[in-house]
């Protein structure tokens, strides 16, 4: 009959798969670049589980099919769940501290696992990752709760709460490795903030806010080039040199042209 649901969709069918498939062509990928070690395949799991985890804490069950009275925009007598009663954007006001505390614990782990992940570490990088994440979520719900009948809530406070505790999960990885006195590099995939180095791989480092940045020029000590791999970013042709003293200079034989050569005679 309308405004009946038919069907309830949970999270077990539809993101087991998703997890197996990820968790597998990740882990292929970083087998096929020869960066595969087992910490790096703990952290790929252990990401790849978080984040599935989210998806089903956010995002299921979904009921469909559903009926055009079941999520009303007015709510209006006999409308069912009147859709702005699912929308908060009032910060703090009506805060629910049990949901909020509950965002708070569900983001922890997305901010100690940037750093493992990508090249971020910083406080103000971690929270702006941190609110795209969870702005995608308050938006993906909105849309579930008009076409999949998911009467989730679009809450202001939410948001607070996620940047809250992604914030919150950094600075508890921070305190973690300086208590534990050593560093998660075998744990970070490469490229990531806290890599180590490896071959011509070198660590991250740098004075970027959201993301380490190449060393200055400025910073460059003189006379120095920077490389690529085994290659010198100063001169195209392999094994070629450069004179980089007046000393070295003087010592390199001077050619002349062949133009210049013929006007000499």
């Amino acid at each position: 009959m309308p405004g009946t649901f038919v069907a309830e969709i949970h999270a077990g069918p539809v993101l087991v798969p998703l997890l197996v498939g990820v968790v597998v062509a990740w882990l292929l990928a970083l087998g096929h670049r020869r960066d595969l070690t087992w910490g790096r395949a703990l952290t790929v799991l252990v990401a790849t589980a978080y984040a599935v985890g989210v998806l089903a804490v956010t995002f299921f069950p979904w009921q469909v099919p559903f009926g055009a009275t079941d999520v009303a925009v007015g709510g209006a007598p006999g409308g069912g769940v009147a859709l702005r009663s699912l929308l908060n954007v009032v910060p703090l006001i009506t805060l629910d501290p049990q949901s909020f505390a509950l965002n708070v614990v569900m983001t922890l782990p997305l901010g100690a696992l940037l750093p493992l992940l990508v090249r971020v570490r910083s406080v103000p990088g971690v929270a702006l990752i941190g609110l795209g994440v969870s702005a995608t979520i308050e938006i993906g719900q909105g849309v579930g709760d008009v076409l999949l009948g998911m009467s989730r809530t679009v809450d202001v406070n939410d948001l607070i709460a996620n940047v809250t505790g992604t914030v919150l999960g950094l600075l508890a990885l921070r305190a973690l490795v300086a208590l534990a006195g050593s560093t998660p590099a075998p744990l970070a995939l490469p490229g990531s903030a806290v890599a180590g180095e490896r071959g011509d791989r070198p660590a991250q480092t740098g004075y970027g806010w959201l993301v380490d940045d190449p060393e200055p020029e400025a910073d460059r000590p003189l006379g120095a080039t920077r490389t690529v791999g085994s290659r010198s970013s100063g001169s195209s042709l392999v094994g070629a040199s450069t004179a980089t003293t007046p000393a070295a200079s003087s010592a390199v034989p001077k050619t002349r042209s062949p133009s210049s050569a013929y006007r000499s005679r």
